[in-house]
């Protein structure tokens, strides 16, 4: 009886450990959902709508009526920054599970980790730089124009990514680059022939928004 006994137990074992890969390779394939091209497709067309709302808003904001003064730049940046800290500290409590826990978790991972927040002073900079330079553009441009204008980021994202990350790029996208690099060019030669004839405060004012906009793209 002992020696059965014996012999039934790495039955068991092999069992229970075979129990154990299986219920492993579910849960892994559990956590990776395939997203369908439905999603893909809803997600970019709510893109394409935040955007254009934005930029429409946005520009509707900084045209100002005669005897109007209109609103600081630097208060709708610092307003937004302050938004986007609440709602992130409120998905770290939810994440966490409760308050004390989300605290002890930015401690730790702003003031306990400082090399990692002062490493990110270079981008908010830039950022910061960024939004401000947007502003500044849409004060000067059309919508449109400045939509067309802004998508150069693209060209100097590649550009980037290549010399500084040595990233390849294949021939279809750099001749894509190239295209969207003349028809930007095409807008801008258009903005300036078309403010021409006009007065020379409405010209500056567009180059002031071209060199915004295509700085705010670099950076």
């Amino acid at each position: 009886a002992i020696s059965l006994s014996r012999l039934a137990m790495p039955e068991l074992k092999l069992n229970v450990k075979g129990s154990r890969v299986k219920a492993s390779t579910t849960r892994k394939t559990t956590l990776q959902p395939e997203v369908t091209l439905t999603q893909k497709l809803l997600t970019l067309c709510l893109l394409v709508v935040q955007i254009v709302v934005t930029v429409t808003v946005m520009r509707y904001s900084r045209i100002s009526s005669p005897g109007e003064q209109l609103y600081l730049s630097s208060s709708v940046i610092v307003l937004s920054e302050y938004l986007k800290v609440i709602i992130a500290t409120f998905l770290v409590t939810r994440d966490t599970g409760g308050w004390a826990a989300a605290k002890r978790e930015i401690y730790q991972q702003v003031w306990v980790k400082k090399s990692e927040t002062l490493k990110m002073i270079v981008p908010a900079t830039l950022y910061a730089v960024q939004n401000n330079l947007l502003f500044i553009a849409l004060s000067n441009l059309d919508s449109a124009v400045y939509q067309i204008t802004y998508q150069i980021k693209t060209l100097t994202t590649a550009m980037f990514a290549v010399f500084i990350l040595r990233k390849q790029i294949t021939q279809w996208q750099w001749f894509s680059l190239v295209l969207l690099a003349i028809g930007v060019a095409v807008v801008q030669l258009g903005v300036h022939s078309t403010k021409a004839g006009g007065a020379a405060g409405s010209d500056a004012g567009g180059g002031e928004g071209s060199s915004s906009s295509s700085s705010s793209s670099t950076t």
